[in-house]
């Protein structure tokens, strides 16, 4: 199912026309149609919520708790639903009830383990699908290869954008990794180190803070790392030839 075209149905304008079809002088068949699709609405944007104003967080305990009060409602209402003539229980129920219970055990374990808010769309595998999208842009059907190297890509450029006529709802997600930010949270820096080689780095550029933008710092600490990293290897090729037999030398003329 194209998400897109889902959104474009279960949405506040159409339940909204249809009301109003019906305030002049239509079928109040319609109003059923109108709650449903109303209610939907509203639980997709729970279910997808991607900014603090609509995430669920205790910092507004009634909006917090009608949010659950809601989706536990949706449970109900999913549950006692019959669908088609013959009333069977679909898969989509399934999927439905076990998403909505999902998130609403997980917001009550982050939220009371210290989280602020929780943003429910950190669930769906929206970036993943536009991830896969952009790789296969260039090939269709890449192999190996060209999957890894358009990996790479894509992730140093840090080029995201969404892709016409897919199936997943847009992720409006800035950066697909951040490198530097990882690396300064999760990396402690051994300042031993630091102050007894420092004497041997002659700096390049001036101390002067250089105003580049994220991008360009990922840009950057990519082309670094892969300097330093042969940088290295050489250094660990040297050692190794200095520990060679002198016979060996000789012989291979080393």
């Amino acid at each position: 199912m194209r998400v897109s075209n889902a959104t474009r149905v279960f949405c506040e304008e159409l339940s909204s026309g249809l009301q109003y079809l019906v305030n002049n002088n239509y079928s109040d068949e319609r109003l059923t149609t109108a709650w449903f699709i109303d209610f939907m609405a509203r639980w997709f944007h729970i279910m997808s919520s991607r900014n603090i104003g609509i995430a669920l967080s205790h910092e507004r305990p009634e909006k917090y708790n009608e949010a659950i009060e809601f989706l536990e409602e949706a449970i109900e209402l999913f549950t006692c639903m019959k669908v088609g003539n013959d009333g069977r229980w679909k898969p989509f129920q399934t999927a439905l009830i076990i998403s909505t219970k999902t998130v609403i055990e997980l917001s009550k374990d982050l939220l009371s383990n210290g989280f602020t808010f929780f943003l429910a769309s950190r669930l769906t595998q929206d970036c993943l699908e536009n991830l896969f999208s952009i790789i296969r842009l260039k090939n269709v059907i890449p192999n190996a290869l060209q999957f890894k190297n358009n990996l790479k890509l894509i992730t140093i450029s840090q080029f995201m954008k969404p892709i016409c006529k897919s199936n997943y709802h847009e992720d409006d997600r800035q950066f697909l990794s951040e490198f530097l930010d990882i690396l300064l949270k999760n990396r402690s820096v051994n300042s031993h180190f630091l102050t007894s080689n420092t004497s041997s780095f002659e700096p390049l550029i001036s101390n002067q803070r250089q105003n580049l933008s994220q991008t360009e710092l990922n840009v950057l600490y990519h082309i670094a790392g892969y300097i330093v990293a042969n940088i290295h290897k050489n250094q660990k090729m040297q050692s190794s030839a200095a520990n060679i037999h002198p016979a060996l030398k000789k012989k291979f003329k080393i």
